[in-house]
């Protein structure tokens, strides 16, 4: 009974009286009884359960000896004898954690075994057996790799937890060995299931323990590991602090002298490194160094996890030391892996990685210093380490990676080994079961070794890492995550097919190249867009014919589409999925994206749906160019180019004027010279000069990047007065897309010609996929019949004197009445600055939305710099909800035409490193579903604007009323033109303007 009150309690004072009294009744025994054998296991087993509370080793000395009397002694068909082997079992398998040798756990897993096999099906105590018998199979897995040990271990954990009830007393203990197991399984073979589903067993274990129970401190911990592996290989934020979470709880539910506690603090710790690294949180890197220096502090000389928390205490002090530059951190990081690597194993699964980190600080240390012998010494390391690593299993990856960029550091130092990087690199990218990100980051430092040299080999390897790109942002990952994580590899796409254009030299590059290149171009620009636009797919074929899938994928895309967690699963409606045994759990996004993936295999499994979902090839992207031109750029440290796609094929134009340097300078000076324009405390003749400026910057644009584009497609004059104007498409991807490229040319001289305004209709588009999106079958609906919607800011609340817009009423009110049933907001200004009850919400906004094919919004814009899915339209309630890029991804409108965004910086994107990701207002508007979006790149003249919606109406209307729809690009192309013939001299007044779509 006392045995059972620690259990409840914890309290040691509890376990002390249990083994007291067990020796007591041992001693009064005989030892003929038949009860005698049961007195000694019941004693062993106290001294190891106190041992694991207090780690001293005469406790667990004590319970193998006691243990292996009991086994000798016990009668060999009594149902003692079941209770006897599993403590002997026990005993021997924390043995062996505690330091001991491989026949511990052999002898531990036979014991165990034994006990499995007389224990009958359908009794009570066989779940525990089962748990017993495949925690030790794990156990000898993690020492020997021996994949049967761990399929054997999972299968038994498994049927332990389908046969213990509900209310079982080790329920719990069972859940969490399965989470441990298939964690383990995961960091093996790479299956993200398994650790999908270690995290939901975990979670259900921490669930089903109270909270003064002595297990609870472990399942938090183990929780913890398994989220944090998660974010590691995914890089959502939500894991990382939820780990966080658990593992403070674990640390502080544990006694400062309980043998476990070591384990945990550096559990956490390393959760909270992982955050610095992601946040740069500086007071998150010094708790972990912290946590880890006591961890490894109190752990004694022989904890079976010592190598473990010196590594983990020597990695913090490196990061350390790259924030503070304090060499003695890096000494003593040197030091804590030497001894890591020392006093573990050989053949132990954890060494490969000690000796790779020690292997890592080394190099840090050479940069620090120049000491070569630092290096080859890192070198010497990374190569041990990648010999003892399994060749199979995902922390290979990193291994190998880090090897690669010691050889590499030595090729930049020497100008010898270059091969022997390179291979490591392309053995860290063929590594399919190890992280995306790391495989990719391994591309491109080959790619950086062999660009000079081999850059057809360099292609490849890019153009490969391309592919891996939509796993990095996969589906379930909240957005701010997915742009973090894309961020992070911004500008592979363009880099592969600079190099894919380059490797022919002065020869032009053969078709089958340039069309590679379209493609890479295509799959690795704007992947977030690309997911959003496979969400809302034409499912007409696939309704009319399996119309529960249909909405299945409506379902599932419904709710990753959310930025927000989705509702609970209705109770009868739980999955079946590999981690929820049937229970009811919530409907999350991780099971929500693995169900989606699930379900699009499914479907191409159809007769006729093959291609359902799948990267376009090139002839499909061809086949955009039918009303005109698409032109995609590419500006990268290896080449600039465009790549013109027309009915007849794929052409490249070499831009040889343009290079990165050169493109920043002049974006640098064109948006100093708008914020001149601007400001209202600037001389006048500052602001002429500014303007100047302006147009110096779009000359440039022409000489260089248009002009050579527009001769390559034959536009090499204005068109004849009785010529239809040809029509462009610029696809600018990148930081080229913060120059107007429609606006490019000289417009100072009346005379002169060069200009794209005076060549073609110009438009743009994230991708061509969003190009055929916009361009998908329209329902045949007269515009009369339906309703627009117009929204006008003349005041904005939260903004200095309200930013007045006092053109913005007049405006909405002309455009209402050249709008079919307009629902028209306009904004009042109450004395108490809130919003009035008819002004324009967000709410109120996206309702309205829904049901409109037309919008016109005379407000202010906001472009987020840090994250772009923030931008947004400032409506009256815009400080507690504004109306952004992210809260407009829900929206899947099929009849909506026009959204006229009369605003500030609705189409940019100043965020360089998401530039490829065209995250703006405009493409979030196209996206909802409207064929044509017109927008701004800066911030308008409010006076112009309304000239510029007034022009735009009055062309796209027509005698009998309605909107001509399909010409907004002609209209908004004569309206700027207009503005430009009246402006010439303050381009700044007319050359935002740009039309996205079809």
């Amino acid at each position: 009974m006392l045995l059972i009150a620690f259990g409840h309690s914890g309290d040691l004072e509890d376990l002390d009286e249990a083994i007291h009294r067990h020796r007591q009744a041992m001693e009064l025994a005989e030892p003929e009884d038949p009860a005698f054998a049961g007195f000694l296991s019941n004693l062993g087993g106290a001294h190891r359960i106190r041992f694991e509370q207090s780690g001293k080793v005469e406790d667990l000395a004590e319970a193998v000896l006691l243990s292996r009397r009991a086994a000798d002694c016990a009668p060999a068909d009594s149902r003692l004898l079941r209770g006897v082997l599993g403590n002997l079992g026990h005993a021997t398998q924390t043995n062996f954690e505690a330091g001991g040798a491989v026949q511990d756990i052999s002898e531990a897993v036979d014991t165990l075994g034994k006990a499995l096999a007389i224990t009958p099906i359908g009794h009570s105590e066989r779940p525990d057996a089962l748990s017993n018998y495949g925690g030790a199979l794990l156990a000898r897995f993690r020492l020997t790799a021996e994949s049967a040990d761990l399929e054997l271990g999972i299968e038994a954990l498994r049927e332990a937890v389908e046969l213990a009830p509900d209310r079982h007393v080790e329920r719990a203990n069972h859940l969490s060995n399965l989470g441990i197991a298939l964690n383990t399984r995961f960091r093996s073979v790479g299956e993200v299931a398994d650790l999908e589903a270690a995290i939901a067993f975990g979670e259900q274990a921490v669930e089903a323990t109270p909270e003064n129970h002595p297990g609870l401190p472990g399942y938090l911990s183990n929780v913890a590991l398994s989220l944090t592996e998660r974010f590691r290989r995914s890089g959502t934020t939500a894991d990382l602090d939820a780990a966080i979470s658990y593992g403070e709880r674990a640390v502080s539910a544990t006694q400062p002298d309980h043998s476990d506690r070591p384990r945990y603090l550096s559990n956490l710790a390393g959760a909270l490194q992982t955050r610095f690294w992601r946040t740069g949180a500086e007071a998150d890197l010094e708790a972990a160094v912290r946590a880890n220096a006591e961890a490894a502090r109190r752990a004694a000389a022989d904890h079976p996890d010592r190598g473990l928390l010196l590594s983990n205490h020597g990695m913090s002090l490196e990061a350390r030391y790259g924030l503070t530059g304090d060499l003695r951190d890096l000494d003593d990081a040197v030091e804590l892996l030497g001894q890591a690597a020392d006093v573990t194993p050989v053949g132990h699964p954890d060494r490969a990685g000690f000796i790779s980190n020690l292997g890592g600080v080394l190099r840090s240390r050479f940069t620090a210093t120049g000491d070569r012998r630092d290096l080859e010494s890192a070198i010497e390391a990374g190569q041990q380490a990648v010999a003892a690593s399994p060749a199979d299993q995902p922390s290979r990856t990193a291994v190998l990676a880090n090897l690669g960029i010691s050889l590499g550091a030595r090729f930049r130092a020497t100008g010898h080994g270059r091969e022997e990087a390179v291979n490591a690199f392309e053995a860290t990218l063929k590594l399919t079961s190890g992280a995306p990100s790391t495989r990719i980051r391994a591309a491109r430092s080959a790619t950086e070794l062999l660009a000079e040299s081999e850059p057809a080999r360099g292609a490849e390897l890019l153009a490969a890492a391309v592919e891996l790109l939509p796993t990095v942002a996969e589906r379930w990952l909240r957005r701010s995550d997915q742009q973090h994580e894309l961020g992070e590899l911004s500008g592979l796409a363009g880099d592969a097919a600079a190099l894919l254009l380059g490797c022919s030299g002065s020869v032009p590059p053969a078709l089958p190249v340039l069309e590679r290149a379209l493609v890479v171009l295509e799959s690795g620009r704007a992947v977030l867009l690309g997911q959003a636009l496979e969400n809302r797919t034409n499912l007409t074929t696939l309704r009319q014919t399996h119309p529960r899938m249909a909405d299945r994928f409506v379902q599932l895309t419904d709710v990753l589409d959310s930025d927000v967690p989705a509702p609970p699963t209705a109770a009868g409606q739980a999955s079946t999925r590999v981690g929820t045994l049937g229970a009811s759990r919530p409907f999350d996004r991780h099971r929500a994206a693995l169900d989606l993936a699930e379900l699009i295999d499914q479907v191409r499994s159809l007769d006729g749906f093959a291609d359902f979902l799948r990267q376009p090839v090139a002839e499909d992207l061809i086949k955009e160019a039918r009303s005109g031109p698409v032109v995609l750029f590419n500006v990268s440290r290896y080449g600039s180019d465009a790549i013109a796609v027309t009915e007849n094929g794929v052409n490249r134009i070499h831009l040889k004027g343009l290079d990165t340097e050169s493109l920043n300078a002049r974006i640098n000076a064109f948006y100093a010279a708008l914020a001149t324009v601007g400001d209202p405390q600037a001389a006048r003749t500052e602001r002429v000069q500014a303007q100047r400026d302006v147009s110096a910057v779009l000359e440039w644009l022409w000489d260089v990047v248009t002009e050579p584009v527009l001769m390559s497609l034959g536009l090499d004059s204005p068109p004849s007065p009785d010529s239809p104007m040809p029509r462009v498409w610029w696809l600018p991807g990148g930081i080229l897309g913060l120059l107007p490229l429609h606006a490019a040319g000289y417009h100072r001289d009346q005379q002169d010609s060069r200009t794209v305004l005076d060549r073609a209709i110009s438009s743009y588009a994230p991708s061509i996929r969003s190009l055929r999106y916009a361009r998908r079958a329209e329902r045949a609906v007269s515009t009369v019949d339906r309703r627009s919607l117009v929204v006008a800011m003349p005041v904005t609340p939260g903004l200095p004197n309200g930013a007045p817009l006092s053109k913005a009423a007049a405006e909405a009110d002309w455009v209402s009445a050249r709008l079919p049933s307009p629902h028209t907001f306009i904004a009042t200004a109450p004395p108490d600055g809130r919003a009035g009850t008819d002004d324009p919400t967000k709410e109120k906004v996206l309702v309205a939305l829904e049901q409109s094919a037309i919008v016109h919004f005379a407000c202010h814009g906001i472009t987020d710099r840090m994250d772009p899915s923030r931008s947004r339209l400032l409506l009256s309630d815009h400080r507690s909800a504004p109306l952004t890029v992210a809260s407009l991804a829900r929206i899947n409108l099929d009849s909506a035409d026009l959204a006229y965004l009369s605003a500030c910086s609705t189409a940019a994107n100043t965020n360089t490193e998401l530039m490829d990701e065209a995250i703006q207002l405009t493409s979030a508007f196209q996206l909802a579903g409207f064929r044509h979006v017109i927008g701004t790149l800066w911030e308008i003249d409010d006076a112009v604007a309304e000239q510029a919606a007034r022009s735009f109406y009055d062309i796209l209307g027509n005698e009998s009323g309605d909107l001509a729809i399909p010409r907004s690009a002609e209209a908004l192309h004569r309206t700027v033109h207009m503005l430009r013939d009246r402006y010439r001299a303050a381009p700044s007044l007319w050359a935002a303007y740009v039309h996205s779509g079809a």
